[in-house]
């Protein structure tokens, strides 16, 4: 049994407690609330966190501050930007006068090419009336042979009067006067004969180059002169090449073509 405790003074009272921690606890429990008794352990609880906070705020702390070294870093990086952005305008600048300036010389290319090009179209064009005239002047020195390889005998080439004389009277009333302007502008009209002493008139488109409508205002004027004299007509193309799209004409025979020497070209 314990020995007994004399209690006379709060001295004595704490020396009990002392002496019995049990004494001290059961005191506690009677005096204070379990919020109160409970306090000790949320102040530990609360220092802790306190020190976890203090540990986040450290670290927080230490990334703002790298933050704002970052920060530092791209405000100098803008600053860097910025200039060779000045530069880069610059160089626009530059590049936008040169370029205007390209384009200025584009432009006067351009209008030197199409300069040269109507020129060499006006040369192309002065070319080919020279070859022309010259085409035709080696088609009426040749008729008299252009006729004999039809198998006929030339006579005469009607003058541009004569053509005239024989086609305003009658042709004016079956065609339109463009139609007999442009029958008396054929190249040649000559006359010939074959070996049974027939009359023939012969009607000759002269080019360089003959195409569809040599053949055709050939075969026209070949059926005018028909209607005029009543004598057969012949349709002939005179000309150094001869466009595809006619050779199937050619090859029935409707027209006859006589081959042009290039070189006499140049020679007439």
């Amino acid at each position: 049994m314990p020995a007994a405790v004399t209690i006379r003074t709060t001295d004595d009272i704490l020396h009990a407690l002392d002496a019995h921690p049990e004494w001290l606890a059961a005191v506690r429990a009677k005096i204070l609330t379990p919020e109160l008794l409970d306090l000790p352990r949320k102040v530990a609880q609360l220092a802790e966190t306190v020190a976890q906070l203090e540990d986040k705020v450290a670290r927080l702390a230490n990334t703002v501050a790298q933050l704002a070294e970052t920060v530092a870093y791209l405000v100098r990086e803008m600053d860097g930007v910025k200039q060779e952005v000045k530069g880069v305008k610059k160089a626009i600048n530059g590049l936008e006068k040169r370029v205007g300036k390209l384009e200025e010389g584009q432009q006067r290319l351009e209008e030197g090419q199409q300069w040269l090009k109507e020129g060499l179209q006006r040369l192309e064009n002065r070319v080919a009336e020279i070859s022309g005239r010259y085409a035709e002047e080696t088609a009426e020195k040749e008729i008299a042979l252009l006729i004999h390889n039809m198998d006929l005998r030339h006579v005469c080439t009607l003058s541009l009067a004569e053509v005239v004389t024989m086609a305003v009277p009658d042709l004016a009333q079956h065609a339109s006067k463009n139609d007999v302007a442009s029958f008396c502008r054929a190249d040649l009209i000559a006359t010939a004969v074959d070996d049974a002493g027939q009359t023939w008139y012969v009607a000759v488109e002269v080019s360089y180059t003959a195409d569809e409508r040599d053949t055709t205002r050939a075969l026209r004027n070949a059926d005018y002169l028909t209607r005029l004299t009543g004598q057969p007509a012949r349709a002939a193309v005179a000309a150094v090449k001869i466009d595809n799209r006619i050779q199937e004409t050619l090859q029935r025979g409707g027209v006859y073509w006589h081959a042009l020497e290039p070189e006499k070209l140049t020679m007439a």
